[in-house]
């Protein structure tokens, strides 16, 4: 979690270390399930995204993060995160569909747990940012209203 704070606040060096220590304390533990493991792929793709480039998708710890938390973790906070990074990724390298995919999800979950969870305005604030880009502007404005 400290970890996340620097990658918060732009430390992503400070970060690196801690995200390497807790695989490893977590590989050694042989901890593939756990909510803790959640936590750190979602880190590791959160400082992935803020230092990687060209960015991936694919083998993105982020992906493992959302599988993994809808798996065994669909209510908790971390899926909510997870989706929110994942949509702007997956936007971010050409994968459209997916940053479409995930929006939906995240909203739907969202408004699950409390129609007026601050996750619902992410999710359709993200998925405009990211139909802007693809120029679709139609739909960018419908989704940011």
């Amino acid at each position: 979690l400290l970890a996340g704070v620097f990658v918060n606040h732009d430390m992503d060096a400070q970060a690196a270390p801690l995200l390497a220590r807790s695989e490893t304390l977590l590989d050694n533990a042989k901890d593939y399930e756990s909510l803790e493991r959640a936590r750190l792929w979602l880190w590791q793709g959160v400082h992935e995204f803020h230092t990687l480039r060209p960015r991936r998708f694919e083998g993105s710890p982020l992906l493992r993060a959302v599988e993994l938390s809808r798996r065994r973790y669909p209510n908790e906070d971390e899926l909510e995160i997870a989706l929110n990074v994942y949509i702007i990724l997956a936007g971010e390298t050409g994968h459209l569909p997916e940053a479409e995919q995930a929006a939906d999800e995240q909203r739907s979950r969202a408004i699950a747990r409390s129609p007026d969870n601050i996750y619902v305005a992410y999710a359709d604030m993200n998925l405009a940012s990211v139909l802007l880009k693809e120029h679709q502007y139609d739909q960018a404005r419908t989704r940011a209203q």
